[in-house]
């Protein structure tokens, strides 16, 4: 599987992920009480409450939808001007022809829209224990929240890291294979 088959399947997830929080949301609105938590302790506690308003019960869709367009615009941006991001080994990246550069490009955006993911499920985790709390089927946060926000800190460092490791392993195979001329990259001469 190439890296755009990849993407785009990063894309469908994305766009999951984004409308079920939408329409969970959505949903959910006529159901809750006129007082919402809209800030929990590090225990899980709901410590701050607020009246049931579009903006208290929608903040956290907003923000994901922000976080989502803000790591696709950083996705288009690296892409666009490969030169300003931090890779390993970027002097020998920008010394590559494009048609090199772009499965690598392909490498980077995918962690981009994969991090948009795991954040995203972090938002949706919130945005249901939230409703949980407001409709008092939870006093808190449930155990899952943490499990899942520990898992994804832990999923993201481990994607970046696999994937710093993969675009310099990339670099600098495209790297020695012009150094080593066409005829030894099984191009056809």
């Amino acid at each position: 599987m190439d890296g755009g088959s990849r993407n785009r399947q990063a894309h469908i997830l994305n766009a999951l992920i984004l409308a079920w929080i939408w329409v969970f949301t959505l949903l959910k609105w006529p159901e809750l009480p006129e007082e919402i938590p809209v800030h929990f302790t590090l225990a899980g506690e709901p410590d701050r409450w607020a009246a049931k308003t579009w903006e208290h019960w929608f903040v956290l869709p907003i923000v994901a939808l922000g976080m989502t367009a803000l790591l696709y615009l950083a996705s288009r941006l690296v892409v666009r001007f490969p030169q300003h991001a931090n890779l390993p080994q970027k002097a020998v990246f920008l010394r590559l022809p494009p048609e090199d550069r772009r499965p690598i490009l392909d490498v980077l955006t995918g962690l981009l829209y994969r991090v948009a993911a795991l954040i995203n499920v972090q938002f949706g985790v919130m945005q249901l224990a939230t409703y949980r709390v407001a409709v008092g089927q939870s006093p808190g946060l449930p155990g899952y929240v943490k499990v899942a926000s520990v898992v994804i800190v832990l999923l993201v460092l481990v994607l970046t890291l696999t994937t710093i490791l993969n675009v310099r392993s990339m670099i600098l195979a495209r790297a020695a294979s012009q150094d080593r001329g066409p005829g030894l990259r099984g191009e056809q001469t």
